[in-house]
């Protein structure tokens, strides 16, 4: 139990680092009571549930199914929680138990956090109708401001929410209930608070039809620290930055047509950009910005949005889907971008990628953190770490051989394998070409051919003066040999002279192996 305690994400105070002290107030039985209507919020309270108790390990947390023994006595269970959590959904105000837990609630003053299921496929309904059927049943909950939390079901976004669970759950408890503000708190890891960094240049282009796109972007820049590798492109790069005539492919639209340079690009065929070798690569973008929201795709300055992220990705450009969520800055459901995004960038896969999700309030860091993590940024220090341990990894796995990888680069035909298989150890081979290795499989071929060993292999040292006198270079993985490809007509193989190795005995099983 321990070893396992010390895998799972504990919650823990910011300022000393340490654990919550849990405790109740008097006679107490639980630190918080879930109510739910069976319909639609079992399964999300049953998780709620199991996912706090990994997060704040002994707490006695309150739930039906697990607890309730007589339900004549819903009441008295409400009074021995120190805070009670009532979780939104459909139908929740036409249910007469929870209608019992909530002014029992309400009537003893007791501590309550408001959790809203906003998904309607999962139950949710939305926040007005829930206030509507509220007060079509008399009751006051919404008479008061309260901090509603939203329920997420992706982890990272889950994790929030559970955390403002828990922050008003520890609140509640006598070391915390003295002091005004609830207490601030951290899971180890988390990715709001982790420290990015880009280990690469990344340029990301937003177009000017995109409205709040570029906006974004300043947004991310400013949740983190400046970084010289990252940089905002509002302008398409100039013509000759994205393709030259030589990649023009035949038959293809000319750039002076009429139709203008975008129409060129438009109908020019993917390729594969190599920005390295391209004439202004340092300026090309990397990535290009894609801010849905309800204004995405529709009407004329729609249209033009479609055509820049068809040249975006027409040229290479990665793009990076960012769905707004939050309604005061026009966010909307995913499903209505099916409908107005034209149907060829649907039919090519823009949406094949998850978008990264931009909710509001303290939902939004995130959002940032995973939307900087899209466009390439790692955290701080894991980069470096990550590339010393795949060195490290190619190191110790360039000193395992494996034989099916062995190659041996020399100029070989199948003719001259074949007549090395024939000859005894030690004997030269015929002609001045190199030799394959025994039990090598190698078509004829030019000079720089490359024979695969699909077999331990044995080279003697008259063998490898032939390698070295073909022009293959040698280097050696517990004793077995491998040469890098070498390019041009091998040069003449000189006189041999005797080898100067002591005198080798014959294997008795194997007559053709030597063993040095």
């Amino acid at each position: 139990i321990l070893l396992r305690s010390r895998s799972l994400p504990v919650l823990r105070l910011l300022g000393s680092r340490e654990v919550p002290h849990l405790g109740l107030h008097g006679t107490l039985r639980y630190h918080l009571f879930l109510s739910h209507i069976w319909s639609s919020g079992q399964d999300q309270t049953a998780n709620i549930k199991r996912k706090l108790q990994l997060l704040v390990p002994g707490a006695q947390i309150f739930l039906d199914v697990d607890d309730l023994e007589e339900i004549g006595n819903l009441e008295q269970y409400v009074k021995n929680s120190q805070c009670v959590l009532i979780f939104l959904s459909k139908g929740y105000f036409f249910s007469a138990n929870c209608l019992r837990e909530l002014d029992c609630t309400l009537e003893n003053k007791v501590p309550l956090v408001l959790v809203h299921e906003d998904d309607p496929t999962k139950g949710g309904a939305p926040l007005a109708d829930l206030r509507a059927d509220c007060a079509s049943k008399g009751r006051t909950l919404f008479a008061i401001e309260h901090d509603i939390i939203t329920w997420h079901r992706v982890s990272d976004f889950q994790l929030v929410s559970l955390k403002a669970i828990a922050q008003a759950m520890v609140h509640c408890m006598p070391a915390y209930s003295s002091v005004k503000s609830p207490p601030q708190i951290y899971v180890p890891g988390e990715v709001g608070l982790q420290k990015l960094e880009y280990r690469s240049p990344v340029r990301v282009l937003v177009s000017s039809h995109n409205p709040g796109a570029a906006a974004l972007i300043e947004e991310l820049k400013a949740q983190q620290p400046p970084d010289p590798h990252f940089k905002l492109l509002r302008r398409f790069p100039d013509e000759g930055q994205l393709i030259s005539r030589s990649q023009q492919p035949p038959g293809m639209m000319s750039r002076d047509s009429p139709f203008g340079f975008r129409a060129f690009l438009l109908n020019a065929p993917r390729i594969s950009l190599n920005r390295a070798r391209s004439p202004g690569a340092a300026h090309l973008p990397t990535h290009m910005a894609l801010y849905l929201n309800q204004h995405s795709f529709v009407g004329e300055t729609g249209q033009k949005l479609a055509d820049d992220v068809t040249v975006a990705r027409n040229r290479g450009f990665e793009v990076v889907l960012l769905h707004e969520t939050d309604t005061q800055r026009d966010g909307c459901a995913f499903g209505r971008f099916f409908q107005t995004t034209p149907q060829e960038l649907i039919d090519d896969g823009l949406y094949k990628t998850i978008a990264v999700a931009c909710h509001p309030k303290r939902f939004r860091t995130v959002s940032l953190a995973l939307a900087a993590k899209a466009f390439g940024a790692t955290e701080e220090g894991k980069g470096l770490r990550a590339c010393v341990r795949n060195r490290r990894t190619r190191r110790r796995s360039s000193k395992a051989f494996n034989v099916e990888e062995t190659i041996v680069a020399l100029p070989c035909t199948a003719s001259s394998t074949a007549e090395h298989d024939r000859r005894a150890p030690g004997t030269p081979a015929p002609g001045a070409g190199g030799v394959a290795p025994r039990g090598a499989g190698a078509a004829d071929g030019p000079v720089g051919a490359i024979a695969t060993s699909p077999s331990a292999v044995e080279l003697e040292p008259l063998e490898i003066e032939e390698f070295r006198a073909a022009g293959a270079i040698p280097r050696y993985r517990r004793g077995m040999l491998t040469a890098r490809v070498t390019k041009g007509a091998a040069p003449q193989t000189p006189p041999r002279s005797p080898p100067r190795s002591p005198p080798r005995a014959q294997d008795a099983s194997d007559p053709t192996k030597v063993i040095v």
